[in-house]
């Protein structure tokens, strides 16, 4: 089971190409809306080649340190992986991920945790997991944070199909195989 944090905002962060008529550069049908602060919400997710796992929703302004990343554990994994017959989970080297007291809980409940080199977000199917998710978020065009929040249920209640999963899950093979081509440097993925 893959597993990460990200974050989404109503307006999203990702590139925006916008092609409009000569003469309309400005028209308000042809802008992109931005806010100075716009709502987001920090999401924890997780899958598996059977499919997506849980969503957990960390409070706004609320930092992941090792007791909110334990509350998430105790909320979604346990269940998460019994439901998806996994005994391997994978989750980044983050500081709130690998505090003592995170790797007691997962010892005592008998949870196999991935060995995960630092700095590997090509190797990380759950990234191209978060990206397809943000693009099919910022579709919606959400109003506010209850919006935001309605659309990545929605999003990945009825957008991400086991297949999907299956599919980044199958990619590890070539994605292991891409980094040490390249020594460790970026890859396609």
């Amino acid at each position: 089971m893959f597993s990460d944090e990200s974050t989404f905002t109503q307006f999203g962060t990702l590139p925006s190409w916008i092609r409009r008529p000569p003469g309309k550069c400005y028209h308000p049908h042809y802008t992109v809306p931005t806010v100075k602060h716009p709502p987001q919400i920090m999401v924890w997710g997780s899958f598996s080649a059977n499919g997506r796992g849980s969503l957990y929703f960390v409070e706004p302004k609320t930092t992941v340190n090792s007791a909110e990343y334990l509350k998430i554990l105790q909320s979604k994994l346990l269940q998460t992986l019994h439901i998806h017959h996994c005994r391997i989970f994978q989750q980044d080297g983050a500081p709130a991920h690998t505090s003592r007291v995170v790797k007691q809980w997962m010892s005592s409940h008998g949870i196999q945790v991935l060995e995960w080199p630092g700095n590997s977000p090509d190797l990380n199917p759950i990234e191209n997991l978060w990206m397809m998710m943000k693009r099919k978020v910022r579709k919606y065009q959400p109003n506010n944070l209850q919006d935001l929040i309605f659309y990545i249920k929605r999003v990945w209640c009825q957008e991400i199909t086991p297949q999907l999963c299956q599919k980044l899950v199958n990619s590890m093979p070539s994605r292991i195989s891409a980094v040490l081509k390249h020594g460790g440097y970026p890859t396609k993925y």
